[in-house]
């Protein structure tokens, strides 16, 4: 990266300076020009033949001298801004290769003690191995002495294999008196279920009727206080029925008496 960047800032370099010496070469030719139509000005020139001519040309060029410079200086202008670029780009290449190196340095020193650390687990390695194959050495004659009596015990093991269905035919007949002898508890057990159910429900209903009848009780002296209540009534208006019995009866006669005899007929 940084070699490429170097490379690139050099071509621009080059490419600058020729575009200065165009700027300046472009200036020259305006000079000349300017100092060309200057002369085709002058008192003496106008009183040549090829004034008039003359004029023209040296304005034409003046003018091709201008823009010819104005576009040399524009590139100039943009090759001096590519070398900034390209200056930058090696300035930042810098940085990137100082860095890289303070990495690789970085990680070289932090390499050296995961190499010790290698070796060390190595050499321990080696040693755990030694440790192993001493170790192992009782497992050999063990596992000689389990060869020797494995035969032993594969007969013993097939013969218990031998004797389980029997086994099992023996427990499935003693689940199943199990099973026989618990349907009568089974039976109780649910009749016992029904019962308390049943003292449940009969609890309920005596706590239920006890409310009612606290109740009940509360209510008695309202309904006492209420009865003399009504009995008092009635022993005030009793009095009063027969009077107004006869205050009905008399207006009633005088309603009928007003009235023409044919009504009274009517109503009667």
């Amino acid at each position: 990266m940084l070699t490429a960047a170097k490379a690139a800032l050099l071509v621009v370099a080059a490419e600058g300076e020729k575009a200065a010496q165009a700027a300046q070469a472009a200036a020259a030719k305006v000079g000349a020009a300017e100092k060309a139509y200057g002369e085709a000005r002058t008192f003496g020139a106008v009183f040549s033949f090829s004034y008039f001519s003359r004029k023209k040309q040296t304005e034409q060029a003046l003018a091709d001298a201008r823009v010819a410079l104005a576009s040399a200086r524009q590139a100039e202008a943009a090759k001096a801004t590519a070398v900034a670029h390209a200056a930058a780009n090696v300035a930042a290449a810098n940085r990137v290769a100082d860095a890289s190196a303070a990495t690789v340095a970085a990680a070289e020193k932090a390499v050296e003690p995961a190499q010790a650390a290698v070796v060390a687990a190595t050499k321990e390695r080696s040693m755990r191995i030694v440790e192993r194959e001493k170790l192992a050495a009782p497992g050999v004659a063990a596992e000689k002495d389990h060869a020797a009596k494995l035969p032993a015990l594969q007969a013993s093991l097939q013969k218990a294999k031998e004797s389980l269905p029997a086994l099992e035919k023996a427990l499935v007949a003693v689940r199943a008196q199990l099973a026989e002898a618990a349907k009568p508890v089974e039976a109780k057990r649910l009749l016992v279920d029904a019962a308390a159910k049943n003292l449940e429900l009969t609890k309920s209903e005596k706590a239920n009727a006890e409310k009612a009848l606290v109740a009940a009780q509360k209510d008695i002296p309202q309904r006492d206080k209420n009865l003399e209540e009504i009995a008092k009534s009635h022993a005030e208006l009793t009095p009063q029925v027969e009077p107004m019995k006869a205050k009905v009866k008399a207006s009633q006669e005088q309603y009928f008496a007003m009235l023409p005899k044919r009504e009274v007929a009517k109503k009667n």
